[in-house]
């Protein structure tokens, strides 16, 4: 994963001055979808957003509130929360990534982020999601660009700096960060979290619902441009969908999360 140079985590962000470099996390070859995962490292990353948490376990104990539902004119992505005011998320999320030159004007410029309580209802026999809610403006990485394939794939050298932030309006209602970045790099053999609200299948219909699932890291490729780095997963375990963009890929060490990468 990452190394962060500099990561604003201020409650308003007047200006996104995030250095991090951003690679992907994706299965081995021998899983037949193509999904990934990104990690935050050098200024760049490579995403090919086909990709719910597919393998994972919907969040009935409310251990991931701060993974936040992020809804816009763009679409519906996933966050995580780094200040009380402040949600990082992927730049594309926002901004429409064609064949043709990239064109800023494309993004959106406001969100509405929301963080989800699940209570057990017993009359129901169900869950019922509790949120909480804030608008906020879209600040996109001022060197993101993204480009297509004439197949329609993202090009991973010219994707770059594939980050956003939401400035809230507002805090969260008693919602804190609980992530730190962490300052070594993660590697092959490493196991993490992915947490997003993505369906569970490709274009499933049960989206905008928290879920979590572990995967290893089966190998981690640099790119020639020097600024994207590529996790592949193994094939068994956790994978991501539609939906789960911009949501975090967490390390666990000494009773800590870190964050070390954004799904893609």
């Amino acid at each position: 994963m990452l190394t962060c140079r500099n990561l604003l985590a201020s409650s308003m962000l007047v200006a996104l001055s995030i250095c991090l470099g951003m690679g992907c996390v994706s299965p081995h070859p021998e899983f037949k979808e193509e999904r990934s995962i990104p990690g935050m490292r050098g200024d760049s990353l490579l995403s090919q957003d086909v990709n719910g948490v597919s393998g994972g376990k919907f969040d009935r104990e409310n251990l991931w509130r701060t993974t936040v539902n992020i809804q816009s004119n763009a679409g519906v992505c996933s966050g995580i929360l780094i200040a009380p005011k402040a949600v990082l998320t992927a730049a594309h999320c926002f901004c429409a990534v064609t064949q043709a030159a990239f064109d800023r004007s494309s993004c959106v410029k406001r969100a509405t982020v929301i963080s989800h309580i699940y209570l057990y209802r017993p009359e129901n026999r169900g869950w019922e999601p509790i949120p909480t809610t804030s608008e906020g403006d879209v600040i996109a990485h001022e060197e993101f660009t993204s480009q297509r394939t004439s197949e329609g794939f993202v090009d991973p050298a010219k994707r770059v700096a594939d980050l956003a932030i939401v400035a809230l309006d507002k805090e969260l209602d008693g919602l804190k960060p609980d992530v730190l970045l962490r300052p070594q790099d993660v590697s092959e053999g490493d196991e993490l979290t992915v947490i997003g609200y993505g369906p569970t299948r490709t274009n499933g219909p049960d989206g905008n619902v928290r879920r979590s699932g572990t995967n290893t890291i089966f190998t981690v490729t640099e790119f020639p441009n020097g600024r994207v780095r590529e996790f592949r997963f193994n094939g068994s375990g956790a994978h991501t969908h539609d939906g789960d963009s911009g949501g975090p890929a967490l390390y666990f060490d000494d009773g800590k999360r870190w964050l070390v990468g954004i799904n893609g």
